[in-house]
Order: structure tokens, then sequence, then C-alpha cells
């Protein structure tokens, strides 16, 4: 570990780990920043505020300072992986966030905020970028070259927006009506709650039959249709990376029912959410 850097007290923690027994130790523990990992070999199994997910080799993991997280029983695998905890001045879960001197723009700053406070699943499935940045930070920390602190203040930097892009789950491609990108995004950060058109549409102030008809144009499909579609793919991600049980996932990605849920996932993708699991492993 090569932290805290004294030139860079942004950097809370920093290293590459390399656990080569079967099973080390990793208590449940919250950090003073944004966590970003990027995993290099091994298999972990992640738990974050209690719900457990898979992370393979070439993928990702964001956490961020209020969560509790740890490996699954305190325990951590044989892996490999790059670690950084960004210690930014404010980030909490309520509230604007502050960067200090993070030298991102104030759009990349409220992007990240917005992406990152209310992700979901916290696997990145393709790490590739996150990897590649962790290398071009370690090459400037290991030869200092001149104005090597400003750049591994972009590289910290890149890491945060790599990581909220990744995570991002915007409204589906087409959206660009303002009201309705803004109102299906919000909706697709809150798919537990019991959305009725009526709601949808007051969430973007539009009546609901206009709302209808600029959902159908921006997206192709009907507001029912593109909650259906939305929710069942969000399922889809907690079945593949998270481990909790099919009903959990029903009720949380807004399903009334897991019988419901069941006859949904089977329409859209052809067989029993168990089975998707199943493969996915």
């Amino acid at each position: 570990m090569l932290a805290p850097v004294p030139e860079l007290p942004e950097i809370s923690e920093l290293g590459r780990t390399t656990q080569r027994r079967s099973a080390g130790s990793l208590l449940p523990h919250r950090n003073r920043g944004i966590e970003i990992c990027a995993i290099h070999a091994g298999r972990l199994r992640w738990q974050v505020e209690g719900q457990s997910w898979d992370v393979e080799t070439g993928q990702a993991f964001v956490t961020l300072p209020w969560q509790w997280h740890g490996g699954e029983g305190g325990v951590m695998h044989r892996s490999v992986l790059d670690f950084v905890v960004i210690d930014l001045p404010r980030c909490g879960a309520k509230g604007s966030w502050s960067y200090g001197d993070c030298p991102l723009d104030v759009a990349a700053r409220r992007f990240v905020t917005r992406s990152l406070r209310e992700n979901l699943v916290p696997v990145i499935a393709d790490g590739a970028a996150i990897a590649a940045v962790f290398e071009r930070l370690w090459s400037e920390l290991r030869t200092r070259r001149p104005g090597w602190q400003s750049m591994v203040r972009g590289h910290l930097a890149e890491l945060l927006l790599s990581a909220a892009r990744a995570v991002y789950a915007p409204a589906p491609e087409g959206a660009s009506d303002p009201a309705v990108s803004t109102a299906l995004h919000l909706i697709a950060q809150r798919l537990d709650e019991p959305w009725q058109l009526d709601d949808m549409a007051a969430a973007a102030g539009i009546a609901r039959t206009r709302f209808a008809e600029r959902v159908q144009a921006a997206t192709g499909m009907s507001p029912h249709r593109w909650l259906l579609r939305t929710r069942l793919e969000r399922a889809q991600a907690a079945l593949r990376y998270g481990t909790a049980p099919i009903t959990s996932i029903a009720l949380d990605c807004g399903f009334a029912s897991s019988q419901h849920f069941a006859g949904a996932f089977r329409r859209e993708f052809g067989c029993t959410a168990s089975a998707w699991r199943a493969g996915s492993l």
C-alpha cells in the first residue's frame, strides 16, 4: 500500500493487494472516501450493506463512504486487485459533493455525484478502462517525473468519471426530450415504487396523454413497456452479480409479487430467472 501520499491528501488509501492464500481476512468496514477497485486475477465474494456480489477477473467495483462493505463472512479469496480510496472534501448520501482540487469541470462533477450516489449495482462488468487508468497512475507514482502530481490528480478524476460512466443508467438511446429524459432517469432510480402513468407524467410535469406520446416518440415504447423493460434489465443485473433471493430482487425492482416477476421474465427472455442466473455464473 502506498498511502497516504503526502503530496496528494485526497488519496486516503492506495495499493495493489495480492491475496495468495485461498482465504484471507477482510472484515466489513467503511472508508473515508470513494473506493474504486479493479480485479486483475481471482474471484471475490463482496458484500455491500448486507448484500453479496460476485466480482470476477476483468471486472471492477465501486463503494461509497457510507456503505459497509468487505468480503462475505469477512473472507477475502485468492485474488489480485488495485484499489484507491479518493477522499473528497464532502461526499455524502445527501446534499452536494465538494471535489476540492479534483480537475473535473462542473458538469462532470454533477454527473459523477448523481451517477455514483444513485447507483444500485456496485459491480462494473467491464473493468478494462478502470484497470488501464490504474496502470497509468502507477507509472506516474513510480517515475515521479515533472508534473506527476497533476498527472495523478488527472488519473483520479478519470477513475471517478470512468466509474460513473460505467454505472450510469441513462434513459434509452433516443430520449432527447429533456423533460422525458429527466423523468425516466428519476423513475429508473426508484424502480421499487408503484409507478402509474399519472405519477410518471407528474415527474415530467406533462399531462398524461402528452407524456405517453413523448415517451413513445423518444424511446419507441409506451411508458408502461419502458418501465417493465427497465425493471427486468435491472433484475438481470442483480441476478448476475448479486446473491439476493429472487423474490427480494423482484420486489426491489418494483414487481408486485414473485409470480408477476416470474411470468414477465419468462415472456421477455424465454427462460426462468433461476435458469438465467445459473447460466450466467
